[in-house]
């Protein structure tokens, strides 16, 4: 009587009015449930959103505090810079009032690193030659060539320095300078009998009153390129006014077992820890050498 047809359809209608509200409620369960966790996603994500943006105005807010703690650092180091130079300018023995004399003057920084300290003392010595009627832009050419004298073991900081120096009188155009960058570590000078070189701290060898380094050292230039050029030399008591802040080292190896260098003092520069020895040695063997040595073996 009926065909195939009909009793598919009359199964179909028996199965959702038997199942389908149960099937009905399985279907929007899964729904509500994949509602949920794309809502729940989408919360995440704005958390997150305003998690990373106070993150990011946070780094921005201790950026800035940080370049504005770091300014206030550097303008107080030039104000302490500036400070110590006036004083020590004015403990010199020196005519101000003859202009002459001033590229006769010999102000040095041996650990001059950036040149604040000596830049200080160089405006210093300006600013009397200006109280006293001259022109200090006329004077700068012979004291940058001739009278201010700077060193240190890192190309960089010798050539930041000079830059500092020159930029008095940027327009004033110079030769030769003295700020050199220093021989350190080993296997310089053999040609000289000194394997071993620590910087401006050979200075303090009391025989070399003549040429201290015969090394190919090199040397900041104004007009011309780097090139090869004389040794630097700085007899005994030939300076005027030395003014320096040194870093404070413990070449005595305090903290050698905490770190696993020999000479921590030594250790910049990739030393290794036979050269570390070594320079510790060569200093050791200047301060012995010294007839009232400085310091008490921790500086």
């Amino acid at each position: 009587m009926f065909d195939e047809s009909f009793w598919v359809a009359v199964a179909f209608v028996l199965f959702f009015v038997l199942f389908g509200r149960q099937l009905w409620r399985f279907v929007t369960s899964k729904l509500d449930e994949r509602s949920a966790a794309v809502r729940a996603e989408l919360e995440t994500a704005a958390r997150l959103r305003e998690e990373a943006r106070d993150l990011l105005a946070a780094s921005r807010r201790r950026e800035r505090e940080s370049a504005a703690e770091a300014e206030a650092i550097l303008a107080r180091a030039r104000e302490e810079a500036s400070r110590i130079a006036a004083d020590s300018a004015a403990r010199l023995d020196a005519d101000w009032n003859n202009l002459d004399a001033y590229p006769d003057l010999r102000v040095a920084d041996l650990s001059c690193g950036t040149g604040t300290l000596l830049s200080a003392a160089y405006h210093a010595v300006l600013g009397r030659y200006r109280r006293a009627g001259g022109d200090d832009g006329t004077v700068h050419r012979a004291m940058i060539e001739h009278a201010i004298i700077a060193a240190d073991i890192m190309p960089a900081a010798a050539h930041l320095c000079d830059s500092q120096l020159s930029s008095v009188h940027p327009n004033v155009i110079f030769d030769n300078t003295r700020v050199y960058t220093m021989p350190y570590g080993t296997g310089v000078g053999e040609e000289h009998g000194r394997g071993v070189a620590i910087g401006s701290l050979d200075l303090t060898v009391a025989t070399q009153t003549r040429s201290l380094f015969a090394t190919g050292q090199r040397q900041a230039r104004g007009a011309q390129e780097d090139m090869e050029i004389q040794d630097l030399e700085l007899p005994h008591e030939s300076v005027d006014l030395m003014i320096m802040n040194p870093p404070f080292t413990r070449p005595t190896g305090h903290e050698a077992n905490k770190v696993g260098i020999p000479v921590p003092s030594f250790a910049g520069f990739r030393t290794t820890a036979d050269e570390q020895r070594a320079m510790s040695s060569r200093l050791a063997v200047i301060r012995k050498a010294l007839e009232k040595p400085v310091g008490h073996g921790n500086a």
